[in-house]
């Protein structure tokens, strides 16, 4: 279903506290009113456990299964783009961000996978890959102006990529700075330019 998807936390640190965490989230998530729910072991299956535990995926199990060719070959079999824009870590924006990657679509251009990584209490990175058959040119330029539009509409509501590629430099929010020299704008194109990588 489009409306459900499925979260995984990292509880880490001393046993005490993660049996303390453990027993907070379970309470929580049982209240009528909590939006969320506990999803049973099986949710995720013995690859993506084993990927959580650090045990090593010789074999390429998962990125197989997110690609559907090993790392090796990948790039012989499938093109692959991606766009990492930084959101702000509330409902509204996430919403947002959801529907801008929707409207981006061009073309043959497949729905793209979305991975989310909460970065602290304020913002959330999303991984969005656009992959495509690199035997076919339309399916090439498609992919590339999907890249595009999502570059251009993320900046136009001020939601920045933390790695630019090089054909598409961080733009200016509309009503932002434009000084080079202002501190936040500065440190973030020194910290994550081609040039300068975080």
């Amino acid at each position: 279903m489009r409306d459900r998807f499925l979260v995984h936390v990292c509880l880490a640190g001393d046993s005490g506290m993660v049996d303390a965490l453990t027993a907070l989230i379970t309470e929580r998530t049982a209240d009528r009113d909590c939006p969320l729910a506990l999803a049973p072991p099986s949710a995720a299956d013995d690859d993506v456990h084993g990927g959580y535990a650090g045990l090593p995926d010789l074999d390429d199990r998962l990125f197989l299964r997110k690609t559907g060719h090993c790392a090796r070959c990948l790039d012989a079999g499938q093109g692959l783009l991606m766009f990492l824009p930084v959101v702000p870590f509330e409902g509204a924006s996430i919403v947002r961000a959801a529907d801008l990657i929707r409207a981006a679509l061009h073309g043959r251009t497949a729905e793209p996978g979305v991975t989310m990584n909460v970065l602290g209490p304020d913002a959330v990175d999303h991984v969005v890959t656009l992959g495509f058959p690199v035997g076919d040119p339309l399916a090439v330029r498609d992919a590339h102006r999907t890249l595009d539009r999502l570059h251009r509409s993320f900046a136009a509501e001020g939601f920045q990529p933390y790695r630019p590629d090089i054909d598409r430099p961080v733009r200016q929010p509309p009503g932002g700075t434009t000084d080079p020299e202002d501190g936040p704008s500065r440190a973030a194109r020194t910290a994550y330019t081609i040039d300068h990588v975080y």
